[in-house]
């Protein structure tokens, strides 16, 4: 396996977002050996085309750009095709709203070859827009990847924490090992406009159950540009009601990831606490006399946890038997 860094940049319909993240990619300062391996997931627009043109202004000769076509929807379809056209041992990925530090790339890749212990590390993404931001954006900034993960470098070490996909920087050898033992993800990833979320979660779980930590560096920053309509109230309702679906999803990972046990009543109780905590959302929103946004979220995040969790029945013990897979077989 070749040391170096594979940028991995998979873009649907991202022609007008492509110009400032292919920039500041250009403008990338390392030592480390790098490419760029641009997945065009069946885009619509000129996305291929706009980014041939910027890549050749910036003149980076340095950094070689590769566009690859993956055809089938979705982001987690777009990343395995970026893996498997990259040929580095440290992947990053960028999304298309992501704008890397000059440094990112080479403290990336000096941070996880220099820590075998470390499966990943993620940094801090800072809000950039057109227009201001919306009052409600500094309580809601976790759903957008804008904040910080952690308060000082090191190891995350709650059970449960994770890392966001925007910029995350992955070893190579982590997806071989998930490979190996045969891990399938529970969660579908993004497809197209559709807000199904997640993936990145789950792949923090997975990572951390084959044996792997989690790390936070504060020397990892990137702008996350927010076009404005992610930045309506109709977007962010959408936003926390697929989050709060997939987190249900991935309620067996926490009872894997905590120890607790399994049995068969698991899942009654489970849909039993869900159910009191959307009937209290329910009674708070009904007799509220105006229908703030902070209800109206508590309304969908607790619906739709609860609506995720009740169509899991029968299938809470076959999952968890599956995680748990990864777990004994280190």
């Amino acid at each position: 396996m070749e040391k170096g860094v594979s940028v991995i940049l998979c873009c649907y319909n991202s022609a007008s977002r492509l110009r400032e993240t292919l920039r500041y990619l250009a403008l990338q300062k390392t030592e480390v050996i790098c490419e760029i391996i641009l997945v065009d997931n069946a885009s619509t627009d000129n996305t291929k085309e706009v980014a041939v043109r910027c890549w050749s202004e910036f003149g980076c000769t340095a950094i070689p750009l590769k566009i690859v076509d993956q055809p089938v929807q979705g982001l987690l379809f777009a990343r395995e095709k970026g893996i498997d056209s990259s040929k580095y041992n440290v992947l990053i990925f960028c999304d298309d709203d992501n704008w890397l530090e000059q440094s990112y790339v080479q403290n990336a890749y000096d941070i996880l070859e220099n820590h075998p212990h470390i499966g990943a590390v993620g940094g801090t993404g800072t809000p950039v827009a057109d227009d201001p931001l919306p009052d409600w954006f500094d309580l809601y900034k976790g759903c957008f990847a804008c904040y910080p993960q952690g308060e000082v470098d090191g190891e995350l070490t709650h059970p449960i924490s994770f890392l966001y996909g925007a910029g995350l920087a992955v070893k190579r050898e982590v997806f071989q090992r998930l490979a190996a033992k045969k891990f399938q993800p529970i969660l579908p990833d993004r497809v197209g406009a559709k807000l199904t979320s997640g993936a990145d979660t789950e792949l923090s779980y997975a990572l951390r159950l084959a044996g792997y930590k989690l790390w936070f560096s504060g020397n990892l920053k990137f702008f996350h540009y927010l076009s404005a309509f992610r930045l309506t109230e109709e977007y962010l309702y959408r936003l926390i009601s697929s989050m709060s679906y997939c987190s249900g999803i991935l309620t067996i990972y926490n009872y894997v990831l905590t120890g607790k046990k399994m049995n068969r009543f698991v899942w009654l109780k489970d849909v039993a606490y869900q159910l009191f905590f959307f009937s209290k959302s329910l009674l708070r929103y009904s007799l509220s006399n105006n229908s703030s946004l902070d209800k109206k979220l508590s309304l969908a995040f607790s619906y739709n946890r609860m609506r995720s969790i009740f169509l899991q029945v029968g299938k809470y013990r076959s999952r968890y038997k599956h995680i748990m897979h990864l777990k004994l077989s280190n």
